[in-house]
């Protein structure tokens, strides 16, 4: 579970994170998260939601390396992250295929740069290829994809290495409801039969409820963490009929009444 503890089962740990930023042209400092104390235990699907600008995007960036805290530290299974973290996959908002590899060559370019050998990272190519729906497409080129596709071949790409925990920024945010779904079916598919740590940046509620085991609520900026529910709907469970299922109401009820006050306030504007 999402904790306020660090104990032997705790894979992720933000310990007192705090982050800002200094736009140097208006000469100010901009506190993006502050004071941020939870923890991830391992093999749990947890979201985090907030309003824009809360920060969610930036405790992403802190647990792969990409940026730093300037107080607090960042664990990872017990260890401080001090550079760019190669044990977690990240799917960002945007898919970052490369436009001149194809499919195949897309999802087989983390396994090349880890030095697997060429049948070896094909076979696995091919088998996440297929299993992320888009069997037929290997040698498609991404132009020739719709969004959706481009976002399977993004999630296959980032599962061939088998990383230790997976990091998802609104991946599915620009789709329609229909793919998103779809994709939400597939990706709970997986995290079932592989039971991999995920921490799963959203700003839908719904998603949330439907995915994860926890869900943590910042608040707006700076970012702080307000509250920590747990989602005990059972599992497995059926996305396109989640709002159906027992509990979902009062659980969607419990979450909003503690989200909606961090988006009151109409003049509050941030990026992530």
């Amino acid at each position: 579970m999402a904790t306020g503890t660090l104990t032997t089962s705790t894979a992720v740990y933000f310990e007192h994170v705090s982050r800002y930023f200094v736009n140097p042209a208006k000469h100010i400092q901009v506190r993006a998260l502050d004071d941020v104390d939870f923890g991830v235990s391992e093999n749990a699907f947890t979201s985090i939601v907030g309003p824009s600008g809360c920060g969610k995007s930036t405790l992403l960036n802190l647990l792969a390396g990409l940026s730093f805290p300037q107080q607090g530290r960042v664990l990872f299974r017990g260890e401080p992250v001090t550079e760019v973290n190669t044990r977690v996959g990240y799917v960002t908002q945007d898919s970052n295929l490369l436009p001149w590899l194809t499919v195949a060559e897309n999802v087989e370019l983390p396994l090349e740069i880890r030095g697997v050998g060429r049948r070896e990272r094909q076979e696995r190519a091919r088998e996440w290829i297929h299993r992320v729906g888009l069997a037929g497409f290997e040698d498609h080129y991404p132009h020739q994809l719709s969004g959706g596709m481009q976002k399977r071949c993004s999630i296959a790409r980032t599962l061939v290495y088998d990383p230790e925990i997976i990091l998802m920024d609104e991946p599915f945010g620009p789709l329609d409801a229909i793919t998103r779904m779809v994709l939400q079916a597939e990706l709970l598919r997986l995290w079932e039969t592989r039971h991999k740590t995920i921490l799963f940046v959203t700003h839908d509620l719904t998603e949330a409820i439907a995915l994860s085991d926890q869900v943590v609520v910042m608040t707006r900026r700076p970012g702080r963490v307000k509250a920590i529910m747990d989602v005990p709907l059972e599992r497995p469970r059926d996305v396109f009929h989640i709002q159906e299922s027992s509990g979902f109401a009062a659980i969607h009820s419990q979450l909003w009444e503690v989200f909606h006050a961090e988006i009151e306030d109409p003049t509050h504007v941030g990026g992530e």
